[in-house]
């Protein structure tokens, strides 16, 4: 399998998998969320995993959500956990994601 097949492989997986979490492991969202820190960079490499987000101005820096407020789950919960941080290195390893996740203790 060709790599770039293999990276929409993981890249929808990871979308299958935040949908399952926040619908059936909500428990699992709030754990992981308890040891998130930092803050959104607002680089848009999120919004491309997979295809680029139809609601993603990148006309100015930094990028802009246009539907901020009433986006989608999958959106708001990202990121999950450190597999979705390698997800969006997939799509670019040039911005650095301003989320970090510290050890469970």
């Amino acid at each position: 399998m060709s790599h770039r097949l293999n990276n929409m492989f993981k890249l929808a997986y990871g979308k299958v998998r935040r949908f399952y979490y926040h619908t059936f492991r909500r428990d699992y969202v709030i754990r992981k969320k308890r040891i998130r820190h930092g803050e959104c960079a607002r680089c848009g490499t999120c919004c491309k995993l997979l295809f680029n987000c139809v609601f993603l101005d990148e006309s100015q820096s930094p990028s802009l959500c246009k539907i901020h407020n009433s986006r989608p789950m999958n959106c708001r919960i990202f990121p999950v956990d450190r597999e979705d941080l390698l997800d969006r290195d997939i799509v670019d390893r040039s911005k650095r994601c301003g989320y970090y996740f510290e050890s469970e203790s």
